[in-house]
């Protein structure tokens, strides 16, 4: 059946009002290259939510990026 992947109607609307969130997610553990590509994005002023090991907070500081803690520690 092509609609088994719809969302309920009810959802759809509430998320219709909800306003939009303009911010890179990356989830995954820290190394040099993935270090140096977060930076050069948040020096061009986006927002950036990383999620992953704790470690993160050590390579990165910077205003426009927030480490969280990986998807799976926070269930």
């Amino acid at each position: 059946d092509r609609h088994q992947y719809r969302h309920p109607r009810a959802l759809r609307q509430q998320c219709r009002h909800q306003q939009e969130m303009a911010r890179i997610c990356f989830v995954g553990n820290p190394d040099a290259e993935r270090t140096a590509f977060i930076l050069q994005l948040a020096d061009a002023g986006l927002p950036i939510d990383v999620y992953g090991s704790p470690e993160w907070s050590r390579f990165l500081s910077h205003p426009a990026i927030t480490v969280l803690p990986a998807i799976s520690d926070r269930m």
